[in-house]
């Protein structure tokens, strides 16, 4: 199953793995967003062959952003909304 790093304003992947790891997609965003602190990033993974029948593209994992208040690398999520932001380090 691929898992992919996308960024929003280059319009493209960042990286691309086979396999899941945490440790590279982590350093990853750090990196990226470290680069460009207006990207927004989002974590994608493949649909299994069974969810292919049903869905097109690819899977949202997870959303991530640097948080305005603390200018951190953080994983972004909502809640009704509220936008809520938790830092990687």
């Amino acid at each position: 199953m691929k898992h992919f790093i996308y960024s929003a304003d280059l319009e493209t992947d960042v990286i691309s793995l086979n396999e899941f790891d945490k440790n590279l997609l982590l350093t990853t965003i750090v990196n990226h967003l470290s680069n460009y602190p207006d990207d927004m990033l989002t974590h994608e993974k493949e649909f299994t062959p069974e969810e292919k029948r049903k869905y097109v593209g690819r899977n949202v994992i997870n959303v991530y952003e640097i948080n305005p208040k603390s200018g951190k690398p953080s994983l972004c999520f909502t809640k009704g909304n509220k936008t809520f932001y938790k830092d990687l380090h």
